[in-house]
């Protein structure tokens, strides 16, 4: 049974027990590394991510204005394109004019990880060497 002691009766060398302790600095900087180490990891993963969508979005956006540049070509002057031709044209442009709206939030969300990766990288502490 857990009994409370009065302050009178506490010996004089009983403070001792409740002196504040803390672990080693060394376990300190492994705890604060790991945990920032899993945060630097879906930061990284994320980065990757948006790089990915960014690279296969600039590449369908290239064919998008290969094929545009071939339709033009190929309805011959501005006077003289079919309604269908200029339907086509006006689709693309809104569909182009989309992809690089996307392509810029890509670029800031890349900018943003990357400040945060950086962020990361100075917050996370050096591992100790081992002698």
């Amino acid at each position: 049974m857990l009994r409370i002691l009065r302050l009178k009766e506490v010996p004089l060398a009983f403070p001792r027990f409740f002196a504040f302790r803390t672990r080693s600095p060394g376990r300190d900087q492994q705890t604060d590394a790991t945990r920032l180490g899993a945060v630097a990891s879906v930061v990284e993963s994320q980065l990757n991510e948006t790089e990915r969508e960014m690279s296969g979005l600039k590449t369908r956006v290239d064919q998008a204005y290969l094929k545009a540049t071939a339709l033009l070509e190929a309805s011959g002057d501005y006077a003289d394109r079919s309604s269908e031709d200029e339907a086509e044209i006006r689709a693309f442009e809104a569909s182009a004019s989309a992809a690089r709206q996307r392509l810029a939030q890509l670029e800031q969300q890349k900018t943003l990880l990357e400040q945060i990766r950086t962020m990361l990288q100075q917050a996370t502490p050096a591992q100790p060497t081992e002698q």
